[in-house]
C-alpha cells in the first residue's frame, strides 16, 4: 500500500461518523451489508427516509464487537 494509501486509512479511521460506503471499504465488505445491519436495527445508524446517511464510530464499534461475540 502506498503511504497515501496508509493516510487515507488513519484518516478514515479516525473520523468521528462513516457513510455506508466509508464503512464497507474500511471493513472490506459489502456496502448493502452495512445499509441491511442498519435497517434491521443491529447497527445503529442516522438515516434520512430509508437512506442511510451516517454512522457513528462508536455504533460500528459496538456492532464489531457483537459481531465477534457471536463468532465464539
Amino acid at each position: 500500500m502506498t503511504s497515501s494509501g496508509n493516510n487515507w486509512a488513519e484518516e478514515l479511521i479516525q473520523q468521528e461518523t462513516y457513510s455506508p460506503g466509508e464503512l464497507a471499504e474500511l471493513l472490506d465488505i459489502d456496502e448493502a451489508l452495512i445499509t441491511q445491519e442498519v435497517h434491521k436495527g443491529n447497527l445503529r445508524g442516522n438515516k434520512i427516509g430509508s437512506d442511510v446517511v451516517d454512522i457513528p464510530r462508536s455504533a460500528v464499534l459496538e456492532w464489531l464487537d457483537q459481531r465477534e461475540r457471536g463468532r465464539q
